[in-house]
Protein backbone atom coordinates (compact mmCIF):
# COMPACT_ATOMS: atom_id res chain seq x y z
CA UNK A 1 0.00 0.00 0.00
CA UNK A 2 1.58 3.13 -1.12
CA UNK A 3 1.94 6.24 1.82
CA UNK A 4 -0.07 8.73 2.06
CA UNK A 5 0.77 12.14 0.70
CA UNK A 6 1.70 14.56 3.30
CA UNK A 7 -0.79 17.10 4.17
CA UNK A 8 1.80 19.63 4.35
CA UNK A 9 4.51 19.71 1.44
CA UNK A 10 8.00 20.41 2.26
CA UNK A 11 8.72 24.54 2.51
CA UNK A 12 4.64 24.80 3.44
CA UNK A 13 4.56 28.01 6.14
CA UNK A 14 2.93 25.95 9.11
CA UNK A 15 1.45 27.57 13.02
CA UNK A 16 2.49 24.92 15.45
CA UNK A 17 -0.62 24.16 18.06
CA UNK A 18 -0.97 22.21 21.20
CA UNK A 19 2.65 21.56 21.98
CA UNK A 20 5.19 23.00 24.00
CA UNK A 21 5.82 25.37 20.31
CA UNK A 22 2.40 26.17 20.68
CA UNK A 23 1.65 29.74 18.67
CA UNK A 24 5.26 29.37 16.51
CA UNK A 25 5.42 29.82 12.99
CA UNK A 26 7.96 27.83 10.53
CA UNK A 27 8.34 25.92 7.69
CA UNK A 28 7.99 22.30 7.04
CA UNK A 29 11.60 20.83 6.57
CA UNK A 30 11.04 16.65 6.62
CA UNK A 31 8.17 14.39 6.64
CA UNK A 32 8.44 11.05 7.60
CA UNK A 33 5.56 8.93 5.37
CA UNK A 34 5.78 5.67 7.56
CA UNK A 35 5.10 7.86 10.87
CA UNK A 36 2.89 10.49 9.16
CA UNK A 37 4.79 13.25 11.40
CA UNK A 38 6.46 16.40 10.50
CA UNK A 39 9.61 18.47 11.42
CA UNK A 40 9.47 21.77 11.53
CA UNK A 41 12.66 24.49 11.34
CA UNK A 42 10.92 27.26 13.36
CA UNK A 43 11.62 31.36 12.67
CA UNK A 44 13.34 31.33 16.14
CA UNK A 45 15.80 29.42 14.91
CA UNK A 46 14.21 25.78 16.61
CA UNK A 47 14.16 22.72 15.29
CA UNK A 48 11.01 20.91 16.29
CA UNK A 49 10.86 17.34 17.46
CA UNK A 50 8.15 15.12 15.04
CA UNK A 51 4.94 16.50 14.97
CA UNK A 52 1.87 15.53 13.86
CA UNK A 53 -0.34 16.65 11.68
CA UNK A 54 -3.41 17.92 13.86
CA UNK A 55 -0.56 19.53 15.62
CA UNK A 56 0.24 21.98 12.58
CA UNK A 57 -1.93 24.38 10.81
CA UNK A 58 -1.29 26.21 7.79
CA UNK A 59 -0.63 29.84 8.27
CA UNK A 60 -1.53 30.71 4.75
CA UNK A 61 -5.39 29.45 5.84
CA UNK A 62 -5.16 30.69 9.62
CA UNK A 63 -3.94 34.69 7.87
CA UNK A 64 -7.21 34.28 5.47
CA UNK A 65 -9.77 33.09 7.82
CA UNK A 66 -8.06 35.98 10.44
CA UNK A 67 -8.93 38.34 7.56
CA UNK A 68 -11.87 37.42 6.86
CA UNK A 69 -13.05 37.91 10.22
CA UNK A 70 -11.15 41.39 10.30
CA UNK A 71 -13.52 42.32 7.24
CA UNK A 72 -16.75 41.52 8.44
CA UNK A 73 -15.91 43.64 11.99
CA UNK A 74 -15.07 46.05 9.62
CA UNK A 75 -17.81 49.12 10.48
CA UNK A 76 -16.14 51.39 7.98
CA UNK A 77 -17.05 49.19 4.55
CA UNK A 78 -19.99 49.13 3.48
CA UNK A 79 -21.30 45.73 2.46
CA UNK A 80 -20.18 45.70 -1.43
CA UNK A 81 -16.83 46.78 0.07
CA UNK A 82 -16.88 43.82 2.00
CA UNK A 83 -18.09 41.65 -0.51
CA UNK A 84 -15.20 42.43 -3.02
CA UNK A 85 -12.58 42.50 -0.20
CA UNK A 86 -13.68 38.72 1.28
CA UNK A 87 -13.61 37.58 -2.47
CA UNK A 88 -10.54 38.97 -3.12
CA UNK A 89 -8.94 36.65 0.16
CA UNK A 90 -11.09 33.49 -1.42
CA UNK A 91 -9.29 33.54 -4.43
CA UNK A 92 -6.18 32.99 -2.73
CA UNK A 93 -7.19 29.55 -2.24
CA UNK A 94 -5.44 26.09 -2.48
CA UNK A 95 -2.61 26.92 -0.26
CA UNK A 96 -1.30 30.60 -1.90
CA UNK A 97 -1.41 33.21 0.93
CA UNK A 98 -4.33 35.21 0.48
CA UNK A 99 -4.47 38.72 -1.42
CA UNK A 100 -3.83 41.63 0.43
CA UNK A 101 -6.27 44.11 0.07
CA UNK A 102 -5.30 46.56 -2.74
CA UNK A 103 -3.14 49.45 -1.31
CA UNK A 104 -5.48 53.33 -0.34
CA UNK A 105 -5.21 55.88 -3.20
CA UNK A 106 -3.67 57.83 -0.25
CA UNK A 107 -0.95 55.32 0.14
CA UNK A 108 -0.20 54.61 -3.03
CA UNK A 109 0.29 57.81 -3.58
CA UNK A 110 3.25 58.51 -1.06
CA UNK A 111 5.30 55.98 -3.01
CA UNK A 112 6.79 55.73 -6.35
CA UNK A 113 3.96 54.16 -8.71
CA UNK A 114 5.18 51.19 -11.37
CA UNK A 115 3.94 49.64 -14.28
CA UNK A 116 4.88 46.58 -12.59
CA UNK A 117 1.86 47.43 -9.90
CA UNK A 118 -0.97 46.57 -12.68
CA UNK A 119 -2.85 43.19 -11.75
CA UNK A 120 -2.65 40.94 -14.60
CA UNK A 121 -2.63 41.43 -18.33
CA UNK A 122 -4.98 43.95 -20.74
CA UNK A 123 -7.13 41.36 -22.80
CA UNK A 124 -8.80 45.23 -24.09
CA UNK A 125 -6.35 47.22 -25.85
CA UNK A 126 -2.40 47.44 -26.45
CA UNK A 127 -0.41 49.65 -25.75
CA UNK A 128 3.25 50.68 -23.94
CA UNK A 129 1.52 53.05 -20.87
CA UNK A 130 -0.63 52.21 -17.85
CA UNK A 131 -3.07 54.64 -16.99
CA UNK A 132 -3.29 56.25 -13.41
CA UNK A 133 -6.54 56.88 -12.30
CA UNK A 134 -7.54 59.94 -10.17
CA UNK A 135 -10.22 57.62 -8.59
CA UNK A 136 -8.15 55.20 -6.67
CA UNK A 137 -4.68 55.88 -7.94
CA UNK A 138 -4.38 52.65 -8.64
CA UNK A 139 -2.54 51.71 -12.09
CA UNK A 140 -4.15 50.20 -14.65
CA UNK A 141 -3.89 48.96 -18.20
CA UNK A 142 -7.02 50.27 -19.23
CA UNK A 143 -10.76 51.95 -18.20
CA UNK A 144 -11.83 48.93 -18.79
CA UNK A 145 -9.38 46.77 -16.55
CA UNK A 146 -10.32 49.01 -13.63
CA UNK A 147 -13.94 49.17 -13.96
CA UNK A 148 -13.61 44.69 -13.79
CA UNK A 149 -11.39 45.34 -10.47
CA UNK A 150 -13.03 47.66 -8.76
CA UNK A 151 -16.54 48.31 -7.32
CA UNK A 152 -16.68 52.20 -9.09
CA UNK A 153 -16.74 53.33 -12.36
CA UNK A 154 -13.84 55.16 -13.87
CA UNK A 155 -14.02 58.65 -15.40
CA UNK A 156 -11.79 58.19 -18.67
CA UNK A 157 -11.84 61.86 -18.84
CA UNK A 158 -10.09 63.16 -15.74
CA UNK A 159 -7.13 60.81 -16.07
CA UNK A 160 -3.91 62.96 -15.70
CA UNK A 161 -0.90 60.64 -15.79
CA UNK A 162 0.32 57.72 -17.02
CA UNK A 163 3.38 55.64 -16.80
CA UNK A 164 5.98 54.01 -18.89
CA UNK A 165 5.77 50.33 -19.97
CA UNK A 166 9.30 50.39 -21.00
CA UNK A 167 10.98 52.95 -18.19
CA UNK A 168 8.57 53.09 -15.43
CA UNK A 169 8.63 57.03 -16.13
CA UNK A 170 5.00 58.64 -14.52
CA UNK A 171 4.19 61.69 -16.47
CA UNK A 172 1.25 63.48 -17.25
CA UNK A 173 -0.63 62.11 -20.42
CA UNK A 174 0.68 62.22 -23.81
CA UNK A 175 1.43 59.97 -26.47
CA UNK A 176 5.30 59.55 -26.31
CA UNK A 177 7.67 59.41 -23.13
CA UNK A 178 9.26 62.52 -21.71
CA UNK A 179 12.21 59.73 -20.65
CA UNK A 180 12.54 57.19 -23.30
CA UNK A 181 10.73 58.63 -26.24
CA UNK A 182 8.83 55.12 -26.56
CA UNK A 183 5.85 55.76 -28.55
CA UNK A 184 2.53 54.31 -26.43
CA UNK A 185 -0.33 54.39 -29.64
CA UNK A 186 -0.30 54.02 -32.81
CA UNK A 187 -4.12 55.38 -32.14
CA UNK A 188 -4.27 58.47 -29.57
CA UNK A 189 -6.94 60.09 -28.34
CA UNK A 190 -5.95 62.68 -25.92
CA UNK A 191 -10.36 63.17 -25.23
CA UNK A 192 -10.69 60.00 -24.06
CA UNK A 193 -7.33 59.01 -22.07
CA UNK A 194 -7.20 56.11 -25.07
CA UNK A 195 -3.95 54.42 -26.83
CA UNK A 196 -4.04 51.41 -29.14
CA UNK A 197 -0.32 50.12 -30.27
CA UNK A 198 -1.73 47.57 -32.36
CA UNK A 199 -0.98 47.40 -36.53
CA UNK A 200 -1.54 50.92 -38.26
CA UNK A 201 -4.63 49.34 -40.04
CA UNK A 202 -6.45 47.96 -36.59
CA UNK A 203 -5.29 51.39 -34.94
CA UNK A 204 -6.29 53.44 -37.64
CA UNK A 205 -10.07 51.50 -37.41
CA UNK A 206 -11.30 53.85 -34.83
CA UNK A 207 -11.86 57.81 -34.39
CA UNK A 208 -13.38 60.15 -31.93
CA UNK A 209 -16.58 61.39 -32.46
CA UNK A 210 -17.06 65.40 -30.69
CA UNK A 211 -20.81 64.77 -30.54
CA UNK A 212 -20.67 61.50 -28.90
CA UNK A 213 -17.90 62.50 -26.33
CA UNK A 214 -15.97 59.17 -27.14
CA UNK A 215 -14.17 57.01 -29.44
CA UNK A 216 -15.89 55.08 -31.74
CA UNK A 217 -14.43 51.91 -33.93
CA UNK A 218 -14.52 52.32 -37.46
CA UNK A 219 -13.27 54.96 -39.95
CA UNK A 220 -14.42 58.04 -39.89
CA UNK A 221 -15.65 58.35 -43.22
CA UNK A 222 -17.65 55.71 -42.87
CA UNK A 223 -20.17 57.06 -40.10
CA UNK A 224 -22.11 59.89 -39.83
CA UNK A 225 -23.71 61.52 -36.61
CA UNK A 226 -27.47 61.76 -36.16
CA UNK A 227 -28.46 64.79 -33.94
CA UNK A 228 -31.36 63.25 -32.92
CA UNK A 229 -30.32 60.00 -32.12
CA UNK A 230 -27.36 61.19 -30.32
CA UNK A 231 -25.16 58.48 -32.22
CA UNK A 232 -23.00 57.81 -35.33
CA UNK A 233 -24.60 55.77 -37.82
CA UNK A 234 -23.09 53.78 -40.67
CA UNK A 235 -23.11 56.04 -43.81
CA UNK A 236 -24.19 53.18 -46.06
CA UNK A 237 -27.54 52.63 -44.24
CA UNK A 238 -30.07 54.25 -46.35
CA UNK A 239 -32.90 53.59 -44.38
CA UNK A 240 -32.08 54.64 -40.85
CA UNK A 241 -34.82 56.00 -38.65
CA UNK A 242 -34.91 58.00 -35.77
CA UNK A 243 -35.78 56.90 -32.41
CA UNK A 244 -34.86 59.47 -30.27
CA UNK A 245 -31.29 59.90 -28.02
CA UNK A 246 -33.42 57.24 -25.18
CA UNK A 247 -33.09 54.70 -28.18
CA UNK A 248 -29.66 54.02 -28.14
CA UNK A 249 -28.61 55.10 -24.34
CA UNK A 250 -30.48 51.41 -23.64
CA UNK A 251 -29.23 48.18 -23.81
CA UNK A 252 -29.01 45.65 -26.59
CA UNK A 253 -32.14 43.18 -26.63
CA UNK A 254 -30.32 40.31 -27.20
CA UNK A 255 -27.23 40.86 -24.77
CA UNK A 256 -28.41 42.92 -22.33
CA UNK A 257 -25.33 45.38 -22.73
CA UNK A 258 -25.01 49.18 -22.82
CA UNK A 259 -25.22 50.35 -26.69
CA UNK A 260 -24.08 53.67 -26.66
CA UNK A 261 -20.30 53.12 -24.78
CA UNK A 262 -20.02 49.81 -26.65
CA UNK A 263 -16.67 48.40 -28.65
CA UNK A 264 -18.78 46.70 -30.90
CA UNK A 265 -20.52 48.38 -33.54
CA UNK A 266 -24.72 48.66 -33.49
CA UNK A 267 -26.71 49.00 -36.56
CA UNK A 268 -30.70 49.41 -36.95
CA UNK A 269 -32.78 46.89 -37.60
CA UNK A 270 -35.55 47.06 -40.28
CA UNK A 271 -38.09 47.59 -37.91
CA UNK A 272 -35.64 50.69 -36.39
CA UNK A 273 -34.35 48.97 -32.72
CA UNK A 274 -30.66 49.24 -32.47
CA UNK A 275 -28.85 45.84 -32.11
CA UNK A 276 -25.05 45.32 -32.07
CA UNK A 277 -23.61 43.68 -35.29
CA UNK A 278 -22.48 41.13 -33.55
CA UNK A 279 -25.97 40.06 -31.65
CA UNK A 280 -27.59 40.80 -35.23
CA UNK A 281 -25.93 37.76 -36.60
CA UNK A 282 -26.24 35.58 -33.59
CA UNK A 283 -30.37 36.50 -33.72
CA UNK A 284 -30.92 36.24 -37.84
CA UNK A 285 -29.69 32.14 -37.18
CA UNK A 286 -32.09 31.63 -34.89
CA UNK A 287 -35.33 33.85 -35.40
CA UNK A 288 -36.54 36.29 -37.97
CA UNK A 289 -38.19 38.40 -35.22
CA UNK A 290 -36.89 41.57 -33.40
CA UNK A 291 -37.00 40.81 -29.41
CA UNK A 292 -38.81 43.67 -28.63
CA UNK A 293 -41.60 44.24 -31.48
CA UNK A 294 -41.64 40.84 -33.29
CA UNK A 295 -41.37 42.45 -36.68
CA UNK A 296 -39.28 40.27 -39.44
CA UNK A 297 -35.73 41.70 -39.24
CA UNK A 298 -34.81 40.40 -42.96
CA UNK A 299 -37.09 40.25 -46.07
CA UNK A 300 -38.51 37.23 -45.74
CA UNK A 301 -40.55 37.36 -48.97
CA UNK A 302 -38.71 33.92 -50.67
CA UNK A 303 -39.67 32.40 -47.42
CA UNK A 304 -43.37 33.48 -47.75
CA UNK A 305 -43.39 32.46 -51.32
CA UNK A 306 -42.53 29.03 -49.83
CA UNK A 307 -44.98 28.46 -47.39
CA UNK A 308 -47.48 29.30 -49.84
CA UNK A 309 -46.71 26.77 -52.63
CA UNK A 310 -46.34 24.30 -49.57
CA UNK A 311 -50.01 25.35 -48.05
CA UNK A 312 -51.72 24.85 -52.31
CA UNK A 313 -49.93 21.28 -51.81
CA UNK A 314 -50.99 20.31 -48.52
CA UNK A 315 -54.80 21.70 -47.89
CA UNK A 316 -56.11 21.35 -44.06
CA UNK A 317 -58.30 18.29 -43.13
CA UNK A 318 -62.04 19.83 -43.75
CA UNK A 319 -62.93 19.11 -39.88
CA UNK A 320 -60.52 21.53 -39.42
CA UNK A 321 -60.33 24.24 -42.30
CA UNK A 322 -61.87 27.61 -41.22
CA UNK A 323 -61.35 30.60 -41.13
CA UNK A 324 -59.54 32.95 -38.54
CA UNK A 325 -58.64 36.47 -37.51
CA UNK A 326 -55.13 37.21 -37.32
CA UNK A 327 -52.73 40.16 -36.02
CA UNK A 328 -49.97 40.87 -38.47
CA UNK A 329 -46.69 41.73 -36.76
CA UNK A 330 -44.81 43.02 -40.03
CA UNK A 331 -48.06 45.99 -41.02
CA UNK A 332 -49.62 45.49 -37.75
CA UNK A 333 -52.65 45.36 -39.52
CA UNK A 334 -56.34 42.51 -38.44
CA UNK A 335 -57.47 40.41 -41.18
CA UNK A 336 -59.05 37.72 -41.73
CA UNK A 337 -56.86 34.33 -42.87
CA UNK A 338 -57.63 30.52 -43.91
CA UNK A 339 -55.95 28.77 -41.25
CA UNK A 340 -53.49 26.42 -41.52
CA UNK A 341 -50.94 24.19 -39.72
CA UNK A 342 -47.83 25.62 -41.72
CA UNK A 343 -49.07 29.13 -40.92
CA UNK A 344 -51.89 32.07 -41.72
CA UNK A 345 -50.74 34.85 -43.83
CA UNK A 346 -52.01 38.73 -43.59
CA UNK A 347 -54.82 39.59 -46.05
CA UNK A 348 -53.17 42.59 -45.89
CA UNK A 349 -49.31 42.11 -46.78
CA UNK A 350 -49.01 38.23 -46.71
CA UNK A 351 -46.38 37.87 -44.05
CA UNK A 352 -46.81 35.05 -42.31
CA UNK A 353 -45.76 37.08 -39.11
CA UNK A 354 -48.81 36.38 -37.83
CA UNK A 355 -50.52 35.62 -34.89
CA UNK A 356 -54.45 34.44 -33.81
CA UNK A 357 -56.63 37.02 -32.31
CA UNK A 358 -59.66 37.30 -30.07
CA UNK A 359 -61.41 34.43 -29.89
CA UNK A 360 -59.85 32.73 -32.46
CA UNK A 361 -57.02 32.20 -30.42
CA UNK A 362 -58.84 30.87 -28.01
CA UNK A 363 -60.74 28.28 -30.79
CA UNK A 364 -57.00 27.58 -31.49
CA UNK A 365 -56.04 25.92 -28.17
CA UNK A 366 -59.44 24.51 -27.53
CA UNK A 367 -58.81 22.73 -31.00
CA UNK A 368 -55.89 21.45 -29.94
CA UNK A 369 -57.04 20.17 -26.62
CA UNK A 370 -59.88 18.55 -28.87
CA UNK A 371 -57.61 16.83 -31.19
CA UNK A 372 -55.59 15.40 -28.54
CA UNK A 373 -58.65 13.63 -26.80
CA UNK A 374 -60.01 12.82 -30.03
CA UNK A 375 -56.58 10.84 -31.03
CA UNK A 376 -56.58 9.03 -27.65
CA UNK A 377 -60.25 7.44 -28.03
CA UNK A 378 -59.46 6.44 -31.27
CA UNK A 379 -56.57 4.75 -30.02
CA UNK A 380 -58.55 2.68 -27.22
Amino acid sequence: MADAAPKFPILTEVIVVGTEYDGCVGRVSLFDPSAQTYIVQLDDGRVSEPLAPDELKSKAEADRRAALMAIQRDKTKSAAEKAQMMQRQMSGSSGAAAEEEPPTATALSERALSAKDVPGGCKHYTRSCVIIPVCCGRPYECRLCHDEHENHEIDRHATQEIICKECDHRQPVSNACMSCGVVFGEYFCGVCRMWDARKSEEAAGKYHCDKCGICRVGAREDYIHCDRCSMCQSASQTNHTCFGESQYKSDCPVCRCDLFGSRIPALQMRCGHPIHTTCYDELSRADYRCPLCKKSICDMSLQWDLMRVEISTQPMPPEYAKTISVFCNDCEATSQGERHFIGTPCGECGSFNTAATGNDAEDEDEDEDDGEGEGEGEDE
